[in-house]
């Protein structure tokens, strides 16, 4: 069984069918984070088993260390603002906390940015593309198809114009390592400067040999300057900043 077929089959059983949905708002405005949002972000979850359809701890934990890093004008995050960080792909959506949380803080004008891909398997889209709609961020916002693994589709993806990285509890089941580590790779292959974000949650000690392989290719920096680390330390959670070599921080 290949990698992608073994992906597809663990994603399909994490994956219930549609018809199985439980949804449940969830209404997001952040005040605890630094900042209230005047529009609050309205997110549909699926309680029925599995896992894509859930929030999940790690990715309000990288909520907040971007709003975080946003106010604050020593971070490089802080260019958010600026013309730096243009184009933004985030993997693993599921729900798209992270990515409606940026579509908001662009309306609000925190934020100056084109384009959010947020990306996931097929079955996860239908819930994602809702709460994209649920915000009004279509114009800023796009649900794709990407599958781990394979080829970039550079119909849909323009490598020369991506500009950040984000993934939130990427890390969780072992087969998945390598083809997660080559979708870094291919993602960055056209312009190795471009910083991932990873908000990872430890849960097996197998996750030990994701971070062992990717250290073959990628600097993977383990952030410590961040108002929730004490919590998220306690909560066995970690904000990485991954580059390809010897490339510059982005905190």
């Amino acid at each position: 069984m290949s990698d992608l077929e073994e992906f597809a089959n663990i994603m399909l059983d994490l994956t219930p069918p549609r018809d199985l949905e439980v949804p449940h708002d969830n209404i997001y405005t952040f005040k605890d984070s630094g900042i209230s949002l005047h529009t609050p972000i309205h997110i549909q979850t699926d309680s029925a088993p599995g896992c894509g359809g859930k929030i999940w701890e790690s990715g309000e934990m990288m909520c907040d260390y971007i709003i975080e890093k946003l106010m604050d004008p020593e971070s490089k995050f802080s260019k958010l603002h600026e013309n730096r960080y243009r184009n933004i792909i985030e993997l693993g959506t599921g729900t798209g906390i992270v990515s409606l949380l940026l579509g908001e803080l662009h309306n609000e004008g925190y934020t100056n940015f084109d384009n959010v891909d947020a990306t996931d398997i097929t079955a996860l889209l239908p819930l994602l593309e809702e709460n994209i709609k649920h915000n009004n961020m279509e114009n800023i916002i796009h649900a794709k198809e990407l599958w781990w693994g394979q080829a970039i589709d550079k119909k849909e993806f323009d490598l020369n114009k991506v500009d950040l990285i984000l993934a939130a509890d990427c890390v969780y089941h072992e087969c998945l390592f390598e083809i997660l580590i080559e979708t870094f790779m291919n993602l960055t292959e056209v312009n190795q400067d471009t910083p991932i974000l990873l908000a990872y949650k430890k849960r097996r000690n197998a996750d030990k040999r994701f971070f062992q392989k990717l250290k073959k290719h990628f600097i993977c920096l383990d952030l410590s300057n961040f108002r929730m680390y004490e919590h998220a330390k306690t909560h066995k959670m970690h904000m990485y900043l991954i580059t390809r070599k010897k490339r510059d921080c982005l905190d």
